[in-house]
């Protein structure tokens, strides 16, 4: 409890303003945040929200009285952000304050980093810092669409994707951290797990699956789920599957992946020699990168598949994250 050595009849006045700036005593009570970061994703030209919106919530999960001190929005991109919630709350052991933070991208497009940051009386973790992630972009489809760079940097995926414009090139020359990698094997007991995370490409139903070759070079081709097609799942972060699962039994020899376009007339492969030839002569329709955390520390045997299903090289017509496998070859 707060002291106070001020007459309240003859200093109104500064014994208001003493009990306003005088901090509450430290508390070692715990505090969490869900979730730790936020990613949004709004459009210039309002195909999609210009506006995007998401809450956060502050518990307190200690024995003691939390008191919410200040809340600010920081970081280089602070200005593109917004929030609603108390400036100060104080909490007891058990309570929670949820706060809704939005986020609209102004005329720059790109992507766009700040944090929430709301400073309580924990002797342990006095500031809470809720890392905010957006990517604005111009709109749908065609030059409108994000580069590969701006959509792995909101995602967290620290990696180095070789060009920061939307258009790369399509031959096999390795770019940035991408690696030779058109095979995989299993590398646990574990199922592998396939989970798209972007997809910027014609709005239609997309399967996709993993395939196997055999020596005579016969394909099988395992489905393991379909993309929802619509416009709006055609040209978002995460973006749902219509049927299937993001997960598969992998067979015992190497295997690829690969996505079956009705759009295109024609499957893309993670092996450039199965691949159709773009108008151009190129052929190397995915780029493989081991994936790596938002602080850049490579994940363990896990990688970040993209596909360039088009001819123009943005290589961010479908993301996915494979988990559980290793190299089968390099090529």
């Amino acid at each position: 409890m707060r002291s106070y050595y001020l007459t309240t009849t003859l200093f109104p006045l500064l014994f208001f303003l003493a009990c306003k700036n005088t901090p509450h005593p430290p508390t070692d009570t715990l505090t969490e945040a869900t979730p730790t970061e936020l990613l949004f994703e709004t459009t210039e030209n309002g195909e999609g929200l210009r506006t995007e919106t998401k809450a956060v919530t502050i518990a307190n999960v200690g024995d003691s009285l939390l008191h919410i001190e200040a809340v600010a929005l920081t970081g280089p991109a602070a200005d593109r952000y917004s929030f609603e919630g108390p400036a100060e709350q104080a909490l007891p052991a058990g309570a929670t304050q949820e706060y809704s933070v939005s986020f609209s991208g102004g005329r720059d497009l790109g992507y766009r980093e700040a944090a929430l940051s709301i400073k309580t009386n924990n002797g342990q973790n006095g500031t809470i810092t809720i890392k905010l992630h957006g990517l604005h972009k111009a709109g749908y489809e065609g030059d409108e669409e994000p580069p590969l760079h701006d959509v792995v940097k909101t995602l967290g995926i620290g990696i180095d994707a070789g060009w920061r414009g939307l258009k790369s090139e399509m031959n096999a020359k390795l770019q940035g951290g991408e690696m030779a990698v058109p095979l995989f094997k299993a590398a646990g007991e574990e199922a592998v797990t396939i989970t798209p995370v972007g997809r910027y490409s014609p709005a239609e139903r997309l399967p996709f699956g993993y395939y196997t070759r055999d020596e005579d070079g016969t394909l099988t081709h395992r489905e393991v789920a379909v993309l929802a097609g619509g416009l709006a799942q055609a040209q978002t972060l995460f973006p749902e599957l219509e049927s299937g699962t993001d997960n598969f039994t992998a067979p015992e020899g190497p295997f690829g992946i690969y996505v079956a376009s009705e759009s295109f007339g024609r499957n893309s492969y993670t092996q450039d020699e199965l691949n159709e030839a773009a108008t151009n002569g190129a052929y190397h329709r995915a780029r493989i990168y081991p994936l790596r955390d938002r602080a850049g520390a490579e994940v363990p045997n896990s990688f970040l598949v993209t596909f360039e299903d088009a001819n123009n090289g943005d290589y961010q017509d479908y993301l996915f994250i494979v988990r559980n496998v290793s190299p089968a070859n390099k090529q």
